[in-house]
């Protein structure tokens, strides 16, 4: 079966940047960097769920009309979908006419990031249950929010799952000495909190309790834990569950019936993509490392090596984003001008993925050391990285364009409007990017 990446590592005990190269430097400077790359997710408003075919676990799959959901779960009210929601586009005629930043000095924005829980340099896991700020989150990756305001992240080297509140890391859920990879991880508009298991799909009820919700097998063949796994809920319940190793997306609804949406069961790799324009499900696909759904509810999955797909409620494909000929050859110090277009742009590795209030996209690339917006209009705008003159996040926090970011594994909004990244060990707020 073809390959296209790394598998992620079992470990990152330290902490670095990636070697930064200014674009007007004449001199190469040799030096050893320990790459710390965490793969996967989040929340999001939606309305119908994307068109698919019907099937059922190791059953057969047979062409069926977009379903609808009978059994919707007990939601006071559905927000009615936001016009401004990407759409799927088509890729640029022209390219842009600089393929340089136009500004100097730092870039992204100037929004506080500080430091709320995770110790730097310090992959151990010790200090969990305990204060936030001088706990080990071990590999911090994939990051949600939950009902009641508690940060869920997952600590890919314990294969546990943390809960942030209150100032307090806990343990929400381990494997101990089970052992087995866990991820991905999503929570409802509603507060239900899933996370994939060796077991099968779990329910996290509180600290140290989950009930079952259904088996691996019961999901679908090749379904597996870890970083290529990631989870979405939609508007209304519905759970898309991407299953990397056989190259589709399956959505349960919330009355257990399961559901192709994307992908023939056949590898692809990135360039060029392929199935652009026709049925999600008759097109092959890559591996998938983030899912998230609009407020549309256009299901939107990041690809190992950077294409961003979009999965039209209509049921249509289309590439978004990452698969352009502007690429980041040399990280953040290379990332295009705020202003081009999505399409054009070429990312090096999607890890995560998450949807603002306003319907904008954000995309986290932890090869590149860039988190990106994806306007309404199509266009890109750089939030932050890992460049030059950057910092380590720190408790008292610091503007967001003058703080590293050179992971980005997790990305979500909370309630605030605050972007929350799970980064290489970390999880650092950066304050009212909703907003900005």
């Amino acid at each position: 079966m073809p390959t296209h990446r790394a598998p992620a590592e079992a470990a990152k005990p330290h902490r670095f940047s990636k070697p930064l190269i200014a674009a007007t430097s004449v001199v190469v400077v040799a030096a050893a960097a320990v790459l710390v790359i965490a793969v996967v997710q989040r929340s999001h408003k939606s309305t119908s769920p994307v068109a698919a075919t019907s099937t059922t676990p190791g059953g057969a799959i047979s062409p069926s009309p977009a379903p609808t959901t009978s059994a919707a779960p007990a939601v006071a009210s559905t927000p009615a979908p936001v016009v401004s929601s990407i759409a799927p586009v088509v890729s640029s005629s022209s390219p842009p006419a600089s393929v340089t930043p136009s500004a100097t000095g730092p870039r992204g924005l100037t929004n506080l990031a500080a430091l709320i829980a995770g110790k730097p340099n310090d992959a151990t896991g010790k200090g969990v249950p305990g204060a936030a700020a001088t706990a080990s989150l071990g590999r911090s990756s994939v990051v949600a929010t939950g009902a009641d305001g508690s940060i869920f992240v997952i600590d890919a080297n314990l294969n546990r799952l943390l809960r942030i509140r209150d100032g307090k890391v806990t343990v929400a859920y381990a494997r101990g000495s089970r052992g087995g990879h866990i991820g991905g991880l999503a929570v409802s508009r509603t507060g239900k909190v899933v996370l994939l298991t060796p077991d099968g799909l779990i329910e996290i009820t509180g600290d140290g309790k989950s009930t079952s919700i259904a088996t691996l097998t019961q999901l679908g063949a090749s379904v597996t834990p870890g970083d290529e796994s990631p989870l979405a809920f939609d508007g209304v319940g519905n759970l898309y569950i991407a299953n990397s190793n056989g190259y589709t997306v399956l959505r349960r609804a919330v009355d257990g019936s399961m559901t192709l949406v994307a992908g023939n069961g056949q590898f692809a790799d990135l360039l060029p993509p392929k199935g652009d324009g026709g049925p999600a499900t008759s097109a092959p696909m890559a591996h998938m490392t983030a899912m998230v759904v609009d407020r549309s509810g256009n299901l939107l999955i990041g690809q190992a090596q950077g294409a961003l797909r979009m999965v039209a409620v209509d049921g249509t494909l289309s590439t978004i984003a990452g698969a352009g000929s502007l690429t980041m050859a040399n990280g953040a110090a290379t990332f295009p001008p705020d202003g081009t277009k999505a399409v054009d742009v070429g990312l090096s590795g999607i890890s995560s993925l998450a949807v603002d209030s306003q319907g904008r996209i954000y995309v986290g690339d932890s090869q590149a050391g860039v988190i990106m917006r994806i306007n309404v209009d199509h266009t890109v705008a750089f939030v932050a990285g890992d460049q030059p003159g950057a910092t380590e996040p720190t408790l008292t926090g610091s503007p967001a364009d003058q703080t590293r970011f050179a992971d980005a594994a997790g990305l979500a909004f909370d309630k605030s409007g605050a972007l929350l990244v799970a980064e290489a060990g970390l999880v650092v707020k950066v304050d009212g990017v909703a907003a900005s």
